[in-house]
């Protein structure tokens, strides 16, 4: 499929700002409306568009590894934020305050949750968007 260099440029653009604006949600979530969810589905959404435009193979290229890899990798991460609560109930917080000189950083269980969340979400809509354009180019092909 030939491409314009309007949509090459465009589309560069918007997965870079997809991105950027994904993480800000993945970040500001323990505290505000925003999270793992609605960061990974942001990040999802720059999949879907490149999906869309260019194939499934420029969205797994994209993507680096198989969604499968994304969807243990995020299990393992959930998963590994409620095993550092040795003291307190299951699922509580741990904090870690970090000094860095101009302010200090909060870093918490919470924040590796909604990572793990943040990576399945983003694995669960890629491999679904992955396998319905494979089913639609193969129903194309006329196979």
């Amino acid at each position: 499929m030939k491409s314009s260099p309007i949509l090459d440029i465009t589309l560069r653009w918007l997965v870079v700002l997809l991105g950027i604006v994904s993480f800000f949600l993945l970040l500001r979530g323990h505290d505000e409306p925003g999270g793992g969810f609605s960061g990974g589905l942001l990040a999802a959404s720059a999949i879907i568009i490149v999906t869309i435009a260019y194939g499934a193979d420029a969205g797994r290229k994209l993507l680096h590894f198989q969604p499968l890899s994304y969807i243990a990798v995020g299990l393992l991460l959930s998963v590994l934020a409620s095993l550092f609560q040795w003291d307190t109930a299951f699922m509580g917080s741990l904090w870690i305050t970090l000094s860095l000189g101009f302010t200090t950083l909060k870093i918490g269980t919470p924040l590796l949750f909604d990572l793990g969340v943040y990576v399945v979400v983003l694995g669960v809509v890629s491999s679904f968007v992955l396998e319905i354009e494979s089913v639609v180019k193969t129903k194309k092909e006329g196979r």
